[in-house]
């Protein structure tokens, strides 16, 4: 296990799914020695490139664009020729083609909350109580997810504008619920750890709850640009297969002085074989259950640095004002992690490393509840 417990104070999971992109296979015509497919791929340059000139008459005609980065990576998204991708992995500024995957949540129905008391204590039983004295005044919280339901009671006047990779007119707000239920339990007035936190929705999930690596990659980049001096963290409850580009993405971010929590997935395999959870300089949660027994569902392994609460977690949810679900996930375990640090960040105390309490040898979350 990775007793890495990164950076401090830093999609379940979300838990992930992964699948490639579904392109019909039509090879590259008229190049014999291209065995390239058409579809969508997400294109990285060195430093200094201008991307806007390397996608400009590219095997006779311009590549259109889904996304541009210059934050995040130096590069593009969109769809190319298998003649076009031939093209750009034989240049010599090129650092990367990848087929773009998709990315997606995963959740299950169950029963009611304790995951606030938990946090709280070392040790069993539950108190029925979660004290605590810092809530996360002055920070900021990304949620990179399928949105927030600004509305909801849990963020009143603590929601902050955000961006989205959706291209849809509901702009930020949730249609799935997974983003507003990860909110809640990062900064909820009710069921969050850090119940005064500053929340930023950043979209890059669509209604059913999927989305690509290229959209996630755009809400890291926006969130690298807006992101200002105070402090921060970032948390991504989603996930899917190893994305070198995805992870260059996350690590850049983290550069960026942003705390990246994201979940270990939800495939009960090991997290080190999925992106962005293998990433060291992220924060990588699995997820308890009441019992501090590790969740069945759960990814394990060496990229793990933290587990915290994740079965039968009750939250905000996306359809009326003050709608509640109850669901399980690494998807839910990662926002208790989030909010702790955004409790950390504003009281100047670390959250990560001091738990003496650990669950098949990852250690617990504990937060200090006199800071």
């Amino acid at each position: 296990m990775s007793m890495n417990i990164r950076r401090i104070l830093s999609i379940s999971s979300i838990a992930v799914l992964v699948a490639s992109v579904l392109v019909a296979p039509t090879f590259a015509a008229g190049n014999p020695n291209c065995t390239e497919v058409d579809g969508d791929y997400i294109v990285t340059f060195s430093k200094g490139a201008v991307v806007a000139n390397e996608i400009k008459n590219v095997n006779g005609r311009d590549v259109t664009p889904k996304f541009m980065y210059d934050e995040a990576v130096n590069g593009f998204a969109g769809f190319l020729t298998g003649a076009q991708v031939c093209n750009f992995k034989k240049r010599g500024n090129v650092l990367s083609v990848e087929a773009d995957k998709e990315v997606s949540i995963q959740a299950t129905q169950s029963a009611a909350t304790w995951g606030l008391d938990r946090v709280d204590q070392i040790d069993l039983p539950l108190s029925t109580a979660y004290s605590y004295v810092s809530a996360g005044a002055g920070v900021d919280a990304y949620v990179i997810d399928t949105g927030i339901l600004g509305t909801h009671t849990e963020f009143t006047r603590r929601m902050k504008s955000g961006y989205s990779a959706i291209g849809s007119s509901k702009n930020t707000t949730d249609c799935n619920g997974h983003g507003t239920h990860v909110a809640g339990t990062i900064g909820g007035t009710v069921y969050g750890v850090a119940k005064a936190v500053s929340l930023v929705p950043v979209r890059v999930l669509c209604c059913n709850g999927s989305g690509t690596n290229s959209g996630v990659i755009a809400g890291i980049n926006w969130v690298i640009k807006n992101h200002t001096t105070n402090k921060a963290v970032a948390n991504l409850s989603l996930g899917g297969g190893i994305s070198s580009t995805l992870d260059a993405a996350i690590n850049n971010l983290i550069n960026d002085g942003v705390t990246v929590v994201v979940a270990a997935g939800n495939s009960a395999t090991n997290a080190c074989n999925s992106s962005p959870a293998r990433v060291p300089g992220a924060i990588t949660v699995a997820a308890s259950a009441s019992n501090d027994s590790i969740a069945s569902f759960s990814n394990i392994g060496s990229c793990v640095d933290i587990i915290a609460p994740g079965v039968a977690i009750t939250s905000a949810w996306y359809t009326s004002s003050t709608a509640t679900n109850t669901i399980s996930g690494t998807s839910m375990a990662a926002p208790h992690v989030a909010g702790a640090i955004a409790r950390g960040l504003s009281g100047g105390f670390t959250v990560l490393g001091v738990s003496t309490k650990t669950i098949s040898g990852y250690p617990l979350l504990y937060v200090d509840p006199t800071k």
